[in-house]
Formats: C-alpha cells, structure tokens, sequence
C-alpha cells in the first residue's frame, strides 16, 4: 500500500508569521494538512515565541513541520538559486535599485546555500557585497541584504522548495499572503534578459494574479502555488482534527 504524501502549505517569504497572521493560517488548515515554515537553527522557537496560541499548539498536534535550511537548502536548490540569482545580477535586474542607508536586513547564510553548496554561496555573497546589495556579515550567521534582494530571494526559495520537498517526502505548495514579496519577483522576472528565472519559478504566481485584496475577518486571499485560495465567510475556529 502506497503511503500518502502529505500535503503542506508553505508559508513565506518571513521564516514565521506574526499574531496579526493567526487567522489567515487558520483558514489555510482547511485546505492542506499542515503547514511548514524554513527556520534557521539558530531561530528555533522563536516562531512559538511569536506565536505561542497558535504554533505551540500546531506543532504539539503534528500539523506544523519546521523545515531547517541547513539541510533543506541542499546542494540541487543551492545550485539552482544561485544561478538563478546571478543571472538575474549580470541582468542588471538590480541595477537600479536605491542604496538606502538602515534599512538592509538580515538573510542567513543557510537560505543562501551555505551548507547545500558553501563555494558558490560565498560567491555570491561577495557578489552581492561587491555590488552594494548586501553587507558583510556582523554576526556569523547571517548577511545583511537589501530588502528586494531578500525579498527575491526568499520567493525564489519558496518556488524550488517543491523539488525539495519530493525529495524530503512532502509535497510543498508556496503560500503567502505578501503582494509586495510577489510584486518584487514579477518586477525583477519581467526583464526580457532574464527569461530563464522566469521559466524556472514558472510563474504561476502571473496566472493567479497577485491582487490580495485587503484582509479582513470574514475574507481572506492567499496566493498559493498555481492556485488562488479565497474563503468567504467567518474566519473558522481552530480544530485538531481535520
């Protein structure tokens, strides 16, 4: 007997969400089995932290699964995301991006491929770094990156997380809830230089559009995978059983 594949909404671009977010992530539990979130080592529990109602209890039940992109972020996705990233710098995709002072935000080395492919992870930080799209690293773990950079990159993650999820045994359907994270990929996918990073994230995301209307209590709209999920109606309370 064929076991099956669960199937888990994966949240993104942020590694967890936020009190704010409880009730979108509710809605989302009628559709998948679960949910999955990529969480660095080093930020363990702080997704609990910033959510204690929901993501305690989620995990307790098996309905949240943490992935850690120390392993998740193998050398496949390394290698495509890089490449992916550097075509998208030779490009000139970022050219024209402003240089603000204060607002670069930290990305970890883990999402960036260190551990999948440590060689052309660094390669590409320098890059970034050479460029003024990033900033050397302060703390050991992570690098401080401009925020559509991050943004790209995050995205870019949240669509080659579903080969690595095969391989991991879990079938991932990219959820968010963000339109300016999917604005930021369609306006850096939309130069006619780049016409393989498109072909890679294989935009769904344009099929489905990116209006995610505002969200109130009785309507929410999340962009997930080649689907568009909408539920109409009073926000469902939370069940463990599905």
């Amino acid at each position: 007997m064929t076991e099956s594949v669960p199937d888990l909404a994966y949240y993104y671009p942020a590694p967890f969400w936020v009190p704010g977010e409880t009730d979108k992530l509710k809605n989302l539990l009628l559709f998948f089995d679960g949910l999955a979130i990529l969480l660095p080592r080093y930020m363990a529990g702080r997704e609990t932290a910033a959510d204690p109602y929901l993501a305690g209890p989620l995990r307790e039940m098996g309905l949240l699964t943490v992935l850690e992109p120390e392993t998740f972020v193998d050398k496949p996705v390394a290698e495509a995301l890089i490449t992916t990233l550097t075509e998208l710098i030779t490009s000139g995709a970022f050219d024209d991006l402003d240089r603000p002072k204060n607002v670069y935000q930290e990305l970890s080395h883990s999402r960036l491929g260190s551990y999948g492919d440590p060689r052309l992870s660094e390669m590409i930080i320098d890059e970034l770094v050479r460029r003024d799209l990033a900033r050397p690293s302060e703390d050991g773990v992570s690098v401080p990156m401009h925020p559509v950079v991050r943004t790209t990159i995050l995205v870019l993650l949240a669509q080659l997380a579903r080969d690595a999820g095969r391989r991991a045994g879990i079938s991932l359907h990219p959820a968010t809830a963000s339109s300016r994270a999917i604005r930021d990929l369609l306006t850096v996918l939309s130069l006619p230089a780049s016409p393989s990073a498109g072909h890679l994230v294989t935009l769904d995301l344009e099929t489905v559009g990116v209006d995610l209307s505002a969200v109130c209590p009785s309507k929410t709209s999340w962009t997930s995978g080649s689907t568009t999920v909408r539920r109409t109606g009073p926000t469902p309370a939370m069940s463990g059983s599905r």
